[in-house]
């Protein structure tokens, strides 16, 4: 039997912050992704750092507020978008119809800090890390989206 409740839309914006050839990602385990539609196959993940667009704010200003929030970093310079991606998922006990804007964004100084995390976000994100490429492919670890090295190779071409 499928859930009656249609999936509320979410307007995302993330991030690929990158410094000379890596990639800063959020370790995330939620065991809710799990489930529902279009579950991952498990809760431990490496995410993007973003989030869902407020309304009336654009999806630059919610790039700059999310890497605020999950990183404490306010020193970027938002480049172009670099892809896009809509899929309906579940993440607690809400379904989502989420379409993503990646842009590329480089790091000019900080510190990770996750001291502005959202109460939702607290229980659930782990750590950070700078990956590259060859790291990400030889890696056993779950990352998402399932196209990340296609839009990394996208957001280091840019000249931005």
């Amino acid at each position: 039997m499928t859930d009656p409740t249609p999936p509320t839309f979410r307007p995302t914006a993330r991030v690929l912050l990158i410094d000379a050839d890596r990639v800063l990602m959020l370790h995330v385990n939620d065991a809710s992704v799990t489930r529902g539609i279009n579950p991952l196959p498990r809760s431990d993940f490496w995410l993007l750092p973003g989030g869902g667009v407020e309304p009336g704010e654009s999806h630059r200003d919610a790039a700059h507020r999310e890497v605020f929030e999950e990183l404490g970093l306010t020193d970027i310079t938002i480049g172009p978008a670099v892809g896009e991606r809509r899929k309906v998922v579940s993440w607690g006990e809400q379904h989502w119809d989420v379409h993503e804007i990646y842009y590329a964004a480089r790091i000019n100084a900080g510190t990770v800090t996750f001291d502005h995390l959202t109460p939702p976000e607290i229980p659930i994100v782990r750590d950070h890390r700078w990956w590259t490429r060859p790291e990400i492919a030889a890696s056993d670890e779950l990352f998402v989206p399932p196209n990340l090295d296609e839009l990394i190779a996208t957001a280091l071409a840019s000249a931005f």
